[in-house]
């Protein structure tokens, strides 16, 4: 693929969009193409965390998966939120009945769907553009592998 985004015959010289030289790019096939954009990712606001959603389901929480980035945040439950991956996408469940899931700042009720650039507060949600130490806080990817 072109940076400028078109697809190309994978001996092609030129892009067939932009003209640009492409012979130095390696031809990616269909199912490497279908695995590097179907990426769901949640990282961590700074970017230190990153966790690859591979599974239909999860539970995420201090005693779940996420574990090892979550066991330090006292206000995210052991089996705090419930994550689906289906062909319609990732989506959130809250399973906390105390410190609750959110989504874009606002509680979720029911199962929500996630889009690239969400942010998924664990226990927490942002206060006059502050976060709660306690909390956990991710930014969903969803595209290319990070």
């Amino acid at each position: 693929m072109c940076e400028c985004g078109a697809k190309n015959p994978p001996n092609a010289r030129k892009c067939s969009s932009c003209g640009e030289d492409i012979s130095d790019i390696l031809p990616i096939t269909e199912r490497e193409e279908e695995q590097s954009t179907s990426a769901h990712i949640l990282s961590s606001l700074d970017g230190q965390y990153v966790y690859k959603m591979t599974d239909g389901q999860v539970i995420i929480g201090r005693e779940n998966h996420m574990s090892e980035y979550l066991s330090g945040k006292s206000y995210v439950s052991r089996a705090h939120a419930k994550l689906f991956l289906e062909e319609s996408g990732l989506s959130v469940e809250n399973m906390s009945s105390t410190n609750f899931t959110y989504v874009n700042n606002k509680k979720i009720q029911e199962r929500t769907k996630l889009q690239d650039g969400d942010e998924v507060g664990l226990g927490g949600m942002s206060i006059n553009g502050s976060r709660q130490e306690e909390a956990a806080y991710f930014l969903v990817r969803i595209g290319q592998c990070m």
